[in-house]
Parts: structure tokens; C-alpha cells; sequence
């Protein structure tokens, strides 16, 4: 897709309700502008689908890679901070023992995006053809 398409989606994807259809890698890709508690969100529909069981990380499926993949730590900065602390004074062995694994993460997906240049990004890394459905 050329720039100008994107910021053809970019100005019709402005307010809540707005709607735009892209074809990727062979599906149909509705994005639609919808409000998040007290922010604007550009939802995801794969072949008009939005379905709760693509979100499960622990089940993949091919729909997944439409959404945004979200990593976090299991536990916060201070905490790990705290325990390198802890394994600086006893040991890493004696630190693995008693607090497990600190540098754990999570991944979670969602069926949104931020904004226009999240879903770009994010696309153009991920699928070969993103084509503009004229509607």
C-alpha cells in the first residue's frame, strides 16, 4: 500500500463509528473507530469476525497475528530490581530457589490497536500484500 492510502484511512478513521476495509494476504480486515472507556480505539474485524477465542494464548490460530500482541513483565521493575538484590547477596541458585523465575513475562493479545500507525506498523512487518477496499 502506497502512503497516500494510509493517510486515506488515517483522515476516514477519525471518529467513533467511522469504518475502512483493507484486503490482507487474502482476507478481508475491517478496522472500525470505536470509543474505550475515554479513548478512541481502532478495533479489528477478521473476515467480519471479531471472536474472543483468538485472544487465548495458549490455543495459536492464523487470526492472531491481525491483533496486537502485548508482552509484559510478571512483575514490576521494583520487585525485580529487588530481587537481583537478593541474588546479588545469596547467590543466584539460592535466589532462583525461593523466588522463582523474575525475569518472567506474559503475552496477551488484543483485538485493538492505539491508532492508524500502530495497525501500519504492525502490518507492514507482518503480511506481504495490504491492499485499500474501496467502499
Amino acid at each position: 500500500m502506497k502512503r497516500e492510502d494510509w493517510k486515506k484511512i488515517e483522515d476516514r478513521l477519525r471518529f467513533p463509528g467511522a469504518k475502512m476495509s483493507l484486503r490482507v494476504d487474502g482476507r478481508d480486515v475491517d478496522l472500525a473507530v470505536r470509543t474505550d472507556k475515554m479513548k478512541m480505539v481502532i478495533l479489528v474485524f477478521v473476515d467480519g469476525w471479531a471472536k474472543g477465542a483468538w485472544l487465548d494464548v495458549t490455543k495459536p490460530c492464523p487470526e492472531q497475528a491481525y491483533m496486537r500482541r502485548h508482552e509484559r513483565y510478571l512483575w514490576p521493575k521494583k520487585e525485580r530490581d529487588g530481587a537481583a538484590k537478593f541474588a546479588k547477596r545469596f547467590g543466584k541458585r539460592e535466589a532462583k530457589k525461593y523466588l522463582g523465575d523474575i525475569d518472567k513475562k506474559f503475552v496477551c493479545f488484543y483485538p485493538y490497536f492505539p491508532s492508524v500507525r500502530a495497525v501500519r506498523t504492525h502490518y507492514e512487518k507482518t503480511f506481504k500484500s495490504i491492499e485499500l477496499v474501496e467502499a
